[in-house]
Formats: structure tokens, sequence, C-alpha cells
């Protein structure tokens, strides 16, 4: 029995071996930014109003460790947003 498939070959080669190739489509670029941005702008959004809800009606420790999760969510938006961009 034979097999008349054969695999696609790569359109670029990486430069050493073992590296990893990055071959994205531009449409595929163009999403991950809109995807990055969408999440960073919602999360610089909802951060604030968090930590505002959190003062209103929460208490002392509990208003820390809403502000400690929102540094750390918009940290880690804005970073991956800037490393994938």
């Amino acid at each position: 029995m034979s097999s008349d498939f054969t695999a696609p070959a790569p359109r670029h080669t990486a430069a050493e071996p073992g590296a990893i190739d990055w071959d994205y489509d531009p449409l595929e670029v163009i999403a991950d930014g809109i995807v990055h941005l969408t999440g960073a702008c919602l999360g610089f959004i909802a951060g604030p109003v968090l930590i505002v809800l959190s003062l209103v009606s929460a208490t002392l420790l509990s208003i820390i460790a809403v502000v400690i999760y929102v540094w750390g969510l918009l940290s880690m938006l804005s970073l991956s947003a800037a490393f994938n961009l």
C-alpha cells in the first residue's frame, strides 16, 4: 500500500539547527495585534473599576488583594502586547 501524500515544503528554513522559524501570515499578525490591544484596553478599563468597587464595599485586606491582582493583570496584558507586537 503506497501513500501519495507528501507534506508541503516549508517556505523558509531556520537559520540555525533547532531554531524556530516563525512564518506568520500577515493576517495572523493583524489578528494577533487586535486581540492583544483589545485585551489591554479592556484590562485598563476594568482594572480601575474593580479597584473602585472594592474600595466601596471591601475590607482593607481585600482591597490590597484586588490592587495586587489588577497590577499583575495589567502587567501581564501590557508585557504580552509589547512582546507580541
